[in-house]
Parts: structure tokens; C-alpha cells; sequence
């Protein structure tokens, strides 16, 4: 089962066969687009540098992943259209013909 295999296997080995199990890897590309396998690949890299560290365990794995995750950050292809939705942190850097800026509601500065 999916528990066991996470109790026992080094997580690089565990997430790569959960991405190998039933085309789940394919099937992620064929929805998101072919931009999702370099993420999947920056995760399973990700995985295998926290594995070199020494840090035992899926659980120990989250952790980190939560608090320090991979940045993955790419240029606008001008020539698709899509929009794309990220934080100003994340949009650093980056340009493109249209951008807004959407206030979450927070109350203004005094």
C-alpha cells in the first residue's frame, strides 16, 4: 500500500515510483501541459538532493519541502495566450504587455 511504501522507501524512490504508477507522470503532462514535466522534474531533483542530506523519512521530507521548496521560475512566452496568476514576489523580474495588481481584501495602510 501507499503507507507502507512510504514508511520504508527513500523518498526520491517513493515519489518517482508514485509518478511511475499508471501513466500518473503522462497524465499530469497531458492536462497541465508540457511546462509540468520540468516541474515534476525539479521535485524528483528536490527529492533526491533532501535524500543526500540525511534527513530520514517522508515526514522529515514535508517539512522541508513546506518551508524551503524548490523556486522554479521561468520567462513569459509572449506567444501564448494564457494568464498566468502569481505573487508579486514571484512576478519579480518578469515582464508582460498586461499585469494587475489584486488587493486580497486586507485592510489599507495607515
Amino acid at each position: 500500500t501507499w503507507s507502507d511504501e512510504a514508511a520504508f522507501k527513500p523518498v526520491f524512490e517513493f515519489y518517482a515510483a508514485a509518478l511511475a504508477r499508471d501513466g500518473l507522470r503522462k497524465k499530469m503532462i497531458a492536462r497541465l501541459g508540457p511546462e509540468a514535466g520540468d516541474i515534476l522534474d525539479e521535485f524528483l531533483n528536490f527529492c533526491l538532493a533532501e535524500e543526500r542530506t540525511g534527513l530520514p523519512g517522508l515526514e522529515s521530507f514535508l517539512s522541508t519541502l513546506e518551508n524551503a521548496g524548490p523556486e522554479i521560475k521561468r520567462e513569459m512566452d509572449q506567444t501564448r495566450d494564457e494568464v498566468r496568476v502569481m505573487t508579486v514576489h514571484a512576478a519579480k523580474g518578469l515582464e508582460a504587455p498586461v499585469v494587475f495588481l489584486v488587493d486580497g481584501g486586507s485592510a489599507p495602510f495607515s
